[in-house]
């Protein structure tokens, strides 16, 4: 192979590898933050209907710990869907595959979080833990595909 057959071959290759790489944009930030802010409300909403009241009547020591310890697990899951490589550049293409390594993620992170209250705190209902973890999957899938399901349909004004 000559020196130009290699360097085409190289130049192939790096540019593979960065379209699969994170890249900062606006639209990995703006779900990486929608991700957040649904894997909070996940386990708060979890807590309701665990409970069946209202947000004012919910047991206090259980909200505050929630809101103490939630926010870091959702930090640690975000990191998670990134080495599982969920930020992608193009949710245009968004496939069965993702949706496979989002609910492989969000079992794996589930099941650490299950782990972690258990051993800090002890007294949460298992169904907590399912509703969450459902919720979870539900509503960062949801996240993807809208964004798909909005951005397909742009696409189709302009043809």
């Amino acid at each position: 192979m000559s020196n130009a057959e290699q360097a085409v071959v190289e130049s192939q290759v790096v540019d593979e590898v960065s379209k699969k790489k994170f890249k900062i944009d606006i639209k990995n930030i703006l779900i990486l933050l929608l991700d957040y802010i649904a894997i909070n409300v996940a386990y708060v909403v979890s807590l309701m209907s665990v409970t069946n009241v209202s947000i004012e009547l919910l047991d206090i020591e259980y909200l505050t710990f929630i809101i103490r310890v939630t926010p870091f697990y959702a930090v640690f899951t975000i990191a998670v869907y990134y080495i599982f490589r969920l930020y992608i550049p193009d949710y245009k293409k968004i496939s069965v595959r993702e949706m496979r390594r989002l609910l492989i993620s969000n079992f794996l992170t589930t099941m650490v979080y299950v782990i972690i209250m258990f051993i800090i705190h002890g007294g949460f209902p298992s169904t907590f833990f399912l509703i969450g973890g459902m919720l979870q999957y539900f509503f960062t899938s949801g996240i993807r595909f809208l964004y798909r399901l909005v951005h397909v349909s742009e696409d189709k004004k302009y043809e």
